[in-house]
This record gives C-alpha cells, sequence and structure tokens, in this order.
C-alpha cells in the first residue's frame, strides 16, 4: 500500500507532456518574402524578442552565432548555426552542444491565403525538480515570445 502511494506521489501532470515550444501564425505573403527575411542570424534576432534572447554576437551571416537564450530563470548561452537549404521552406537554426537545440521555421503556402509559418524549438523536458516550473512557467513564456516573434514577421512582410 505504501508503495503505491509514493508511485502515486511521483506521477506527474507533466510525464507525457510535449515539451516543444511551437507557436503558428498564417502570414499574408508569399513564403519566398518570409523567407528573405530569415536569411541571417541578424534577421532572426531582429524579431526575436529581447525578452527571449540577448547578447547576440554574429560572426557571419549563417553563423555560427552566440546567443543567450533567457526565459524567467532559465538561461542558456549557446552557438548556433542558420540552415537555410533551397527551396526556403525550411529553415533551421542549429544551437550546438550538450545542452543544445534545433529551432525551424516551417513556411507552408496556402493557395490565396498566404503562408503558414510554424516557428518550432525542438526540446526534451527536465526532470524533477524542474518540470513544474518548466510547464507552467517557462514554456508558456518562451511559446509567448515566438508568438511574438511572428508578429513581428508579419510587420515586416506587410
Amino acid at each position: 500500500m505504501l508503495l503505491l502511494s509514493l508511485s502515486a506521489l511521483a506521477a506527474s501532470p507533466w510525464a507525457d507532456a510535449n515539451a516543444d515550444i511551437v507557436a503558428e501564425r498564417l502570414l499574408p505573403a508569399p513564403a519566398a518574402t518570409i523567407a528573405d527575411k530569415l536569411d541571417s542570424t541578424e534577421d532572426i534576432a531582429a524579431i526575436l524578442p529581447t525578452e527571449c534572447t540577448v547578447d547576440w554576437l554574429h560572426t557571419d551571416p549563417l553563423g555560427p552565432a552566440r546567443v543567450t537564450y533567457q526565459i524567467k530563470s532559465f538561461k542558456r548561452r549557446l552557438t548556433a548555426k542558420l540552415s537555410i537549404p533551397r527551396p526556403k521552406r525550411v529553415i533551421e537554426l542549429d544551437h550546438e552542444g550538450k545542452k543544445g537545440f534545433v529551432t525551424r521555421f516551417l513556411l507552408t503556402e496556402v493557395p490565396d491565403e498566404g503562408t503558414r509559418v510554424q516557428l518550432t524549438t525542438f526540446l526534451n523536458g527536465p526532470g524533477w525538480p524542474l518540470r513544474k516550473y518548466y510547464y507552467e512557467t517557462v514554456q508558456p513564456q518562451w511559446v509567448a515570445c515566438y508568438e511574438q516573434a511572428l508578429i513581428t514577421l508579419e510587420e515586416e512582410v506587410r
């Protein structure tokens, strides 16, 4: 009985939660126009709010660039390199290192409407004791930053 109670306490509502950061917006512009606004680490830095990313250091338009992600008490300084395949439909910022991750802009044209831009950072959720804080505080704030980045991107392509 005690064993059952301890495992019930250890269960977390976030045990199977998706840790990725995802924001999506339909922009009234062709994919090529949007991709041109994401051609360099400087371009990406320009749309990301300073509440999320700070201390950008650009060495080359495609990188590597150094960036510090700072969302609430989550702080991680990484080197990032931009990958832009042709045609420009998937643009990735690869954050290198042991605690690195990939951020992807997926551009999907929607006939007669524009382009759906999905901005995703692929992450593994943290373990205990940080899990609750991540899912309740960090993840929602990070999503809000990405939503603002897509609004800024829309303003640039209008």
